[in-house]
């Protein structure tokens, strides 16, 4: 905006000493260095706008959180449950992540190791996934990837034997 002389920022949290607010300028970004910022921990950013006459606006504040370490996997089998036309997988508890952040998923299912020509990578916040399959009781592999907030990632590649 042509009044905007320009921006202040201020990062607060509560491990991280006091700040002030600091003019970056009129940029659409900042980039604050030598931070000490620590896993799992909640910030505050905080902006606002100062006018060519040294009017303040009002602040505009995000709260992020730092994670500097993927979805922990811990090692349980995914869960199947089968129809005759469809593949129930769950995951409920597979993943867990330090943060309360919600994790996603992308979830893939093939013929053959590394496929997808049953189940092309989808997104999900979900924990289980109803694949439609031609056979139910064919061998299938799933790749599940779980992803936290910061995009950090774990996967799991999963056989599921057909049955006999």
């Amino acid at each position: 905006p042509p009044l905007v002389s320009f921006y202040e920022l201020m990062l607060t949290g509560r491990r991280l000493a006091p700040t002030t607010w600091t003019n970056v300028g009129r940029v659409s970004g900042a980039l604050f260095t030598g931070l000490s910022l620590s896993d799992t921990e909640a910030y505050v950013a905080r902006i606002r706008a100062v006018s060519v006459a040294g009017k303040k606006s009002g602040v505009v504040e995000k709260v992020f959180v730092v994670e500097a370490t993927p979805p922990e996997d811990r090692g349980l089998d995914l869960n199947v449950s089968r129809s005759k036309s469809s593949l129930r997988v769950e995951w409920n508890g597979k993943f867990v992540s330090k943060t309360s952040t919600p994790l996603r998923y992308e979830l893939s299912m093939g013929t053959r190791l590394a496929g997808t020509d049953v189940l092309r990578f989808t997104e999900t916040s979900a924990s289980s996934y109803l694949v439609p399959v031609p056979d139910s009781s064919a061998d299938y592999y799933v790749s599940l990837t779980a992803i936290n907030g910061a995009g950090l990632h774990s996967t799991t590649v999963q056989r599921l034997p057909g049955l006999t």
